[in-house]
């Protein structure tokens, strides 16, 4: 270290005293803060302290101390080294070469130097034997003293630690093939036993605290068992029979494995997971997992016995189930999909809270196919029923037996509905498109005009679907079905074996029927058709029955044998029923019909002369503008048999204008016994003043102006009237 440069201190210059300390002579710390050095006021007088003067203090210094301890004497006058740390230096004059050494219990003096020639004298202690004064020495392990300290030979034994530090670490070879290590460990029949009380027999191995491998088995852990080519890691591992156990208390045998706490692996079984048990050819994964009988469990309880699939926490597939989902259930071949999902017993449920049980299928959330049902889509409900179907969105079918189908239907690349009555037995039949229809031929409004009058191919016009039922099937009966809807053009019924039939009240332009009956048991028939336009029985023809129909420009029947039931009749401009006009004309019935009529000139029904067997039976004949309501022409008479009208309601001009007012039922003045008129109810005058005829048991408002044709007792003590003096006959036209 150089010395301190003066010109440090020269005037000007800033100085600070800093200082460092260690407490372990290592590391070094500053002292803060640093103290500036600064100049003594009164400089004149430092050369002086406490009165005394620098040369004062010096010799007071050097002579009036007096050193005491390892050193005595003054500064000024000689000091001497008496010991070292208390211990006295006695020694004396050392001589030429000594140095100053401690023996062990003083200080004295010994030669110094070394390294410069021959040891004069070596010898052995605490076992080591031999040595010598001088040369080449020779020092031996004596072997008694050091007996139990290292391993030498066969049956020699070794206290204390045993440090290993090599390149290849420890090897141990043994003839035997046998290894124990560790307090009572037994290795017999070539095992290995490592670990207190551990036992490996029969080329076994056991590692740890009382473990035992037995048989090629394998043991790792506290008290762990691998027997029988098993193995077991884990402390109370069990692993046997080629089985496989890793965990606490984990079990596996007989080619099973179980990993995990408690977990059991049996009979080619794996378990994986705490207190997991996987059982004859079955596999549980997750913690208390179960599957049994070549079944699969994942998940946490999940429970798959009798080769059931549960995956899920707490999912059941037992006896061939399966089971998706938390709290699944799919038991006896029945698949459950979704939280919670229920396909017990052969059923089928995927979605949550789905239910399909018992042959039952459920396809949605909370959809409910229970007991043989089906239900498909979010909340549709089947469950009520047996053997029910319901499908969409919300959908409830708890009829059995039965299908609903929420939406329009679509069957693409469809042909057909097919179907038969009775479930598993039977004939199919095609139920849409209709299967072909003998003696059917269709029209309707969207059909083409060459047909060819199938339920799916309809015509588009009647009369076109009516000339093509002739054609197919002549000479036979057959039918003409008319679909609802508005036709512009009329028909004309010209073969005779032809029904016609509508559909929804079919609405037509006109009728005209121009052939009798071809072929036919009875009468044609024409039925549930609105007519516009007039409709009429040409002569030389007939042969028909009208029923539910509308006529809405009048009918005309100038042909014989014609029936008209449950009809409506009116007309604008001409009468809503005409009889016979000017032709001869033969049975003819009207029954439960209403004909109506406004018009002050024209009758709304009208019969002509030559109408033989004509009855009009439970009709409602009404005219509102001022004519007859029944105007019949048949005279002079008398007529056999006579028109009959029975049990109508009639309505006509009001009888308020005295005997002169226009009749309600009216027919041409000198008439005898052509109409038979009884129990009728009239609105209006009934006859004519200069005519007589057959009547009785009516109800008038008006007056009776026909004389009465027939001769009898007027009334008798019952109500009635009874014609005994002549027999008058009555028709008998109603024949179906």
């Amino acid at each position: 270290m150089t010395g301190i440069d003066p010109n440090i201190f020269a005037a000007g210059t800033g100085l600070y005293l800093r200082v460092w300390f260690s407490e372990d002579k290592v590391t070094f710390n500053e002292m803060l803060p640093a103290q500036a050095l600064v100049s003594a006021p009164y400089a004149m007088n430092a050369h002086m302290v406490d009165g005394l003067h620098a040369v004062e203090i010096i010799a007071r210094a050097t002579n009036a101390v007096t050193l005491s301890g390892d050193v005595s004497g003054t500064p000024g006058g000689g000091t001497t080294v008496d010991s070292l740390q208390g211990d006295a230096l006695s020694i004396g004059a050392a001589a030429a070469g000594e140095v100053l050494t401690w023996d062990g219990s003083a200080w004295t003096n010994a030669p110094g130097g070394g390294g410069g020639g021959d040891i004069t004298a070596v010898t052995g202690t605490n076992g080591i034997t031999g040595g010598g004064l001088g040369g080449a020495v020779v020092l031996e392990a004596y072997p008694p003293f050091f007996s139990g300290l290292y391993v030498n030979v066969s049956g020699d034994t070794m206290t204390g630690i045993l440090n290993i530090n090599s390149s290849r670490g420890l090897t141990i070879g043994s003839a035997s093939n046998e290894v124990e290590i560790g307090n009572l460990a037994n290795a017999a029949r070539s095992g290995t036993a490592v670990g207190t009380g551990a036992q490996a027999y029969s080329n076994g191995t056991a590692i740890g605290l009382g473990s035992r491998g037995f048989s090629y088995g394998a043991a790792l852990g506290e008290s762990a068992n691998g027997a029988s080519s098993g193995a077991a890691v884990g402390v109370l591992a069990y692993g046997y029979s080629m089985g496989v156990a890793v965990g606490y208390s984990a079990k596996g045998g007989d080619l099973g494995a179980g990993v995990g706490y408690q977990a059991n692996g049996s009979t080619r079984g794996v378990a994986v997971g705490y207190s997991a048990l996987g059982m004859e050819d079955a596999v549980a994964v997750g913690m208390n997992s179960v599957a049994i009988t070549s079944g699969v469990a994942v998940g946490h309880g999940a429970y798959a016995p009798n080769y059931g699939v549960a995956v899920g926490r707490s999912t059941l597939a037992d006896t061939e189930g399966t089971a998706l989902g938390y709290s699944a259930r799919g038991t006896n071949s029945g698949a459950a999909v979704g939280y919670a999902a229920n396909g017990n017993d052969r059923g089928v449920a995927v979605g949550r809270s789905a239910r399909g049980p018992n042959r039952g299928i459920g396809i949605g959330y909370q959809a409910n196919g229970s007991d043989t049902n089906i239900a498909i889509g979010s909340l549709a409900d089947a469950g009520s029923g047996r053997n029910s179907i319901a499908i969409g969105q919300s959908v409830n079918n708890a009829i059995p037996e039965s299908a609903r189908i929420r939406g329009t239907l679509y069957m693409d690349g469809g042909t057909a509905l097919v179907a038969r009555s009775t479930f598993g037995a039977g004939a199919w039949r095609t139920l849409v498109p209709l299967p072909p229809l003998d003696n059917v031929i269709w029209v309707a409004t969207n059909g083409t005009p060459m047909g060819p009058g199938t339920v799916d191919r309809p015509y588009d016009n009647p009369q076109a679907g009516y000339m093509a039922a002739g054609i197919v099937y002549p000479g036979q009966p057959a039918t003409v079905v008319i679909c609802g809807g508005k036709y512009s053009t009329g028909l004309t019924m010209n073969f005779g074996h032809i029904h016609v039939f509508g559909l929804d009240r079919a609405e037509i332009a006109g009728l005209t029927v121009s052939a009798t009956s071809v072929g036919l048991t009875g009468k044609q028939r024409v039925e549930n058709i609105v007519f516009t336009a007039p409709a009429t029985v040409s002569v030389d023809s007939g042969d028909v029955k009208f029923n539910n129909c509308r006529f809405q420009s009048g009918l005309l029947i100038n042909g014989s044998n014609v029936e008209v039931m449950n009809c409506f009749a009116t007309a604008g401009d001409g009468n809503a029923i005409t009889l016979g006009g000017g032709f001869a004309v033969n049975r003819v019935a009207i029954y439960n019909t209403a004909a109506e009529l406004d018009n002050i000139i024209l009758a709304t029904v009208q019969v002509g002369i030559g109408v033989q067997n004509f009855e009009m039976i439970g009709c409602h004949i009404v005219n509102i503008g001022g004519g007859p309501a029944i105007l019949d022409f048949e005279t002079p008479g008398p007529i056999d048999p006579l028109h009959l009208y029975a049990h109508n309601y009639i309505k006509g001009p009001s009888p308020a204008g005295g005997p002169a007012a226009t009749p309600a039922v009216l027919d041409p003045g000198n008439t005898t016994n052509t109409i038979a008129f009884y129990q009728n109810v009239v609105f209006g005058h009934v006859g004519n003043l200069t005519s007589q005829q057959l009547h009785a048991n009516n109800t008038l408002q008006g007056l009776m102006l026909w004389a009465q044709g027939g001769v009898g007792i007027p009334m008798d003590a019952y109500g009635n009237v009874q014609f005994t003096a002549s027999f008058n006959n009555l028709p008998a036209s109603w024949r179906d």
